[in-house]
């Protein structure tokens, strides 16, 4: 996974196990986007979208 991240191509990662959530997915997949500006700004960030996805 390190060396498809340097090499820019992730695949998303429902394409790995199509049994994650989509909800899921779409956090995994925007903290593995390639491009630093397509992520999460921060931590506190990521668990909101985590907390709103899954209603917690």
């Amino acid at each position: 996974m390190t060396r498809s991240f340097l090499e820019g191509t992730i695949k998303p990662i429902r394409q790995h196990n199509a049994k994650i959530s989509r909800r899921f997915a779409a956090i995994i997949d925007q903290a593995l986007a390639r491009d630093p500006k397509a992520r999460f700004p921060s931590a506190v960030e990521m668990k909101a979208a985590i907390e709103t996805a899954f209603n917690l």
